[in-house]
């Protein structure tokens, strides 16, 4: 979270918002030791506040980080700027993707054979006939 202007306003237009300073790892980590906070939380909650954040791509990509960590946020109004942006290919195909192995393929056939044998014992379950 950087650039905190409570209020909105600035000394130009006559209105003294007080803005945060930016604040780098080092001093959130010093913040918060001589505060005893946690800073991760402290800097959460100042989101709905903040003019520019700085987050991760994969929290933006990932509905339960938006919906919990980043849900002050108002998207309609966002510019969003990704670093690292070559990255973002294979990081989607990535959150996408998959593995079966052997044993889960083989589990998948052993389930479709028994449902399979259980449509043919009732038929009238499938709506009718049911051919193998």
């Amino acid at each position: 979270v950087i650039g905190s202007a409570a209020g909105g306003g600035n000394a130009a237009t006559g209105n003294d918002a007080v803005h945060q300073p930016v604040l780098d790892m080092e001093d959130l980590v010093s913040l918060g030791k001589k505060s005893s906070i946690c800073t991760f939380y402290h800097t959460r909650n100042q989101i709905s506040e903040a003019e520019i954040l700085f987050v991760p791509y994969n929290y933006l990509f990932d509905r339960e980080a938006r919906n919990s960590t980043l849900h002050e946020v108002k998207w309609n109004d966002a510019i969003l700027i990704f670093d690292e942006a070559h990255n973002l290919e294979s990081f989607a195909s990535d959150s996408a993707s998959f593995d079966l192995t052997n044993v889960d393929i083989a589990g998948c056939m052993g389930e479709v054979s028994r449902a399979m044998g259980y449509l043919q014992s009732f038929p009238e379950m499938a709506g009718g006939s049911v051919k193998v």
